[in-house]
């Protein structure tokens, strides 16, 4: 039995947590025995965690950082019965399990979800540096998408016998189970409207809702009529909330925030648009192509992987608002180029199988666990 300790933040509404507990829900219990060790105790899906032991290092609301060196010292004690350490995600819990496994003489691995040159371009210089000499010397480093491994490449030296790259794992029949439970109150505002829709944490600078904000207002300029759904929440609220005034689209927009199960409203959209800056593997594309919805996206390392360079949806150019609003347009009102991406996202949804990322983990864990 290999034991692992898998260390987060949170359980917030991002798709790294979802790819973390679906990993954990899977596992073989047979051969491994996982458990979680949350920095903080927080996020909407806490009420998901099963059949898995799971330890917090503060409550909801407080200052991590000020925790840290009891954060510290639970992950050494937590990690003295593991035989694996896995930072689960880039930033926080990679630094704790990296320490305490350093400090225990464990195996560690880091698990990237983003495009990490690009990640730490938003960060103090010293982060960027730590993340430069801390991941070569990981035991094994997982990235979601080959464009994500590039990356990092970019900035540290990883041995290619220690990149591993693990797509993250989706459940496709979570999705299309979940997209026919009761419409929310809030898409009765729809009507019977053409809608597009964008999910994600309202982060402009990894997300690119104000790009979507600006095409979805130049569209509308050209007289095609049609609303805008963003689901999620995130320190840009307020500011997409201005900038929808300023285009003068408050009226065409809805952001009702984070909802539980986007799967219904995802269902219904005409098409997901995700103009994202930066995104290691692009879950939510995933679960739209899953419920035959067109998908819309950007060069990003992790959609362009899933798009195939546009074989399977549309991808425009990195900032390109006009490029947006066509494509955005080609799916509103030509029923024919609608039908024919839909279909191909039902194709493309067939070839990801949870099962395949679960397994390389297992191998992976095999691989370095001391046992």
């Amino acid at each position: 039995m290999i034991r692992v300790l898998f260390i987060m933040t949170d359980l917030g509404g991002g798709g790294a947590e979802l790819s973390l507990l679906e990993l954990l829900g899977r596992l073989d219990r047979r051969r491994i025995e996982p458990s979680l060790f949350l920095l903080q105790r927080s996020g909407v899906h806490l009420n998901r965690i099963q059949n898995i032991k799971v330890c917090y290092g503060c409550e909801a609301g407080a200052r991590i950082r000020n925790h840290m060196p009891y954060i510290l010292l639970k992950a050494i004690v937590l990690g003295m019965r593991a035989d694996v350490i896995v930072g689960s995600m880039e930033g926080k819990p990679t630094y704790v399990a990296w320490m305490a496994a350093k400090l225990l003489r464990k195996p560690v691995i880091g698990w990237i979800r983003t495009e990490l040159s690009e990640y730490y371009r938003n960060f103090p210089g010293w982060a960027s540096r730590m993340a430069r000499w801390m991941y070569p010397r990981c035991t094994g480093v997982v990235v979601p998408s080959q464009g994500a491994a590039d990356s990092i490449s970019r900035m540290a030296q990883v041995s290619p016998a220690r990149l591993h790259t693990i797509y993250n794992p989706v459940d496709p029949e979570r999705a299309r189970a979940q997209s026919i439970e009761a419409r929310p109150a809030g898409m009765r505002e729809l009507g019977q409207a053409h809608y597009m829709i964008g999910i994600g944490r309202l982060k402009n600078e990894q997300k690119g809702f104000d790009l979507l904000l600006r095409a979805h207002a130049a569209v509308r300029k050209r007289g095609i009529d049609h609303r805008l759904v963003i689901l999620g929440d995130g320190d840009d609220r307020i500011s997409l909330e201005q900038l929808a005034r300023e285009l003068n689209v408050q009226d065409s927009l809805i952001m009702p925030g984070f909802e539980p199960n986007p799967f219904p409203w995802l269902k219904d959209a005409r098409a997901l648009v995700a103009p994202a800056r930066v995104d290691g593997f692009g879950r939510i594309f995933l679960e739209a192509m899953a419920l035959g919805v067109p998908v819309i996206g950007s060069p990003a390392s992790g959609p362009a992987e899933i798009l195939d360079g546009g074989k399977y949806g549309i991808s425009v150019g990195h900032e390109d608002v006009e490029a947006l609003a066509n494509a955005m347009e080609l799916l509103l009102v030509d029923d024919e180029m609608h039908a024919r991406y839909a279909a191909l996202s039902l194709k493309r949804s067939q070839e990801y199988s949870p099962a395949k990322p679960v397994q390389q983990w297992e191998e992976l864990l095999r691989a370095i666990s001391p046992e």
